[in-house]
Formats: C-alpha cells, sequence, structure tokens
C-alpha cells in the first residue's frame, strides 16, 4: 500500500458515491452477504467471444462482504491465479459510511490503512482520505472538492510531503 495504484484510485472514486450501503454502491439487488469478482480476458474464435486466461483488471480481483444491512464489513484482494493477496477490514460510522480501512497480508502484518472523512451536511460525500503505510506514516493524500449540487468537480493526491502529485 505504498503507492496509488489505479485500485486505490478505483476504490475511493466508489467510496466517494453518495450511497449508504455496499449493496448500492455496487448496485446489488436483495441482501446479498458477499460476492467475488474475477476478470478474464475476452478471446475471439471465428467471431465468437470466449472467457479467456484470467487477468488483473484494476490490478487484481477482489471478493467484498456485507453486514446484514449492506454495510461493507470486508474485502479480500486476489492475483490473476486467484491466490488471496490481502484482506482489509473496514470500520463504518452510523450512517454505514467506511471512516477506516485496514490492510493485512496473510502472516496478519499491517500492510496499511485508508482514513476517510465526510461532509457532514446533507449529502455525506467523501472530501478526503488518507493512506497511511505499514509504519503509519502518510503516503498518499486524496482531496475531493463538490459543486452545490453534490458532484465532484475535482479531486487531488498528495504525495507524503503534501505535495501535489495529480489533480
Amino acid at each position: 500500500l505504498n503507492s496509488c495504484s489505479k485500485q486505490e484510485i478505483e476504490t475511493n472514486k466508489k467510496i466517494e458515491n453518495n450511497v449508504n450501503t455496499g449493496w448500492a454502491l455496487y448496485n446489488l439487488k436483495g441482501k446479498v452477504q458477499s460476492f467475488t469478482e474475477f476478470s478474464y480476458g475476452a478471446v475471439d474464435r471465428f467471431g465468437i467471444i470466449e472467457k479467456g486466461d484470467p487477468i488483473e483488471y484494476w490490478g487484481y480481483s477482489s471478493q467484498i462482504k456485507f453486514d446484514e444491512n449492506g454495510i461493507i464489513l470486508e474485502y479480500s484482494t486476489y492475483d490473476a491465479d486467484r491466490t488471496l493477496l490481502m484482506k482489509t477490514f473496514c470500520e463504518n460510522n452510523e450512517k454505514g459510511k467506511v471512516i477506516e480501512a485496514n490492510s493485512f497480508d496473510l502472516d496478519g502484518r499491517s500492510l496499511g490503512r485508508f482514513t476517510y472523512k465526510y461532509f457532514e451536511m446533507e449529502n455525506l460525500n467523501l472530501v478526503e482520505s488518507n493512506l497511511f503505510g505499514s509504519d503509519g506514516s502518510l503516503t498518499r493524500k486524496f482531496i475531493f472538492k463538490y459543486g452545490q449540487q453534490g458532484n465532484l468537480l475535482e479531486s487531488y493526491v498528495y504525495n507524503s510531503y503534501e505535495f501535489l502529485i495529480s489533480k
């Protein structure tokens, strides 16, 4: 978790959406307990598209577990060979929003953690996310700016020295 991967950016984009349950975030219907997402390449065999070999889409494949109210509890992350790489456990606030996510390797060692801060008025939009390394030091800071309608206008990524590295 020491670099800003596509998966981390995608996770932040998903969390910034104004939804109160993991079910809504992933557009799931019913009381889903978990889902697993594996990505495969597409192969054209004489004009017929078939499932090819496993690929790493956004870096990894994942399994997401929810509680009885649709709140995200845990992410399991796999490589293209379907080998478990890490688990991330989520802590949620009283409104069901993820406020902290802690990641661990298979031996239980900390890989790092994300913290999330939300605008507490009407829409609960994500306004800041921080990534901390396994030693507890800040490695990335994400800042999100919204318009009056609550639509995301800009996002900024800062490094550990709080220099802007992406806009």
